[in-house]
């Protein structure tokens, strides 16, 4: 008496993998801030034949980890891997070749990531509608200086990439004719030639955030608002030179 049989160990298979078999539809899957999703974990998310979007921001996979679910991942239209600092060069040279259906991109924070990286998006990611790379503060013009016509670019986010100058702004305005928003708050060495570029070949810009872009004046929101006529958001905050010239223009020509 007092005697219990142990039980039979029952190995479960991994949740993600019984998710893989149980759920084939699966086509949205966030997993942000998930600190103990593993390289394992994700590349049994690469199973799910019909996964489209994927959020992995904010976790700690390792850069063989990330490349190896890249590489068994062709479907992907929407890829958010922010603030994972893992996040190298090489990944996202990989990203574009196994995953021609990409169209949005989110790297923002992924500060090992340097111009290489960006020069292969564009050479290669021919269907990105938006790309995200808020504060990779190693980004410079190089980045841009060899950008092909993107015309399916609509949406791009540079805020606090300190070292971008007018010349990359310039490229942007004229290879991205579609171009609806750009988000260039805290790029420091912008100045009223980048919002010339911009009324030149970016007419039909919608959304614009400039903010603490402390170069830019009344004179280059008044040349902005004359062809731009289609602004619906302008964020002019913290630009210290901004008088109310500027927001005379803006209910002159922005009707």
């Amino acid at each position: 008496h007092g005697y219990t049989a142990s039980s039979p160990t029952v190995r479960r298979p991994p949740v993600s993998s019984a998710l893989v078999r149980g759920c084939p539809l699966l086509a949205h899957l966030e997993l942000a801030d998930s600190p103990r999703l593993t390289a394992a974990g994700l590349l049994a998310v690469a199973g799910f034949p019909a996964l489209t979007h994927l959020d992995i921001s904010q976790c700690t996979i390792s850069e063989q980890g990330m490349m190896s679910f890249i590489n068994r991942c062709g479907s992907l239209k929407s890829l958010n891997v922010g603030h994972c600092l893992e996040v190298t060069d090489a990944v996202v040279v990989a990203l574009p070749l196994p995953c021609p259906t990409l169209t949005q991109l989110d790297l923002q924070g992924c500060s090992a990531i340097t111009n290489a990286a960006i020069s292969a998006i564009w050479t290669t990611c021919k269907q990105l509608v938006s790309l995200n790379v808020n504060n990779c503060y190693r980004i410079s013009n190089s980045a841009f200086v060899t950008m092909p016509s993107t015309p399916a670019l609509t949406i791009l986010q540079v805020q606090s990439c300190e070292k971008l100058t007018d010349k990359a702004m310039t490229v942007v305005a004229k290879k991205c004719l579609n171009l609806r928003t750009l988000s260039a708050g805290f790029c420091l060495k912008l100045t009223d030639k980048s919002l010339a570029a911009l009324s030149r070949y970016s007419a039909h810009i919608a959304n614009l955030d400039v903010e603490a872009c402390y170069n830019i004046t009344d004179v280059g929101i008044t040349t902005l608002t004359r062809k731009c006529r289609k602004l619906t958001h302008l964020n002019l905050s913290c630009n210290y030179k901004i008088t109310s010239l500027a927001l005379h223009a803006l209910a002159c020509n922005c009707p």
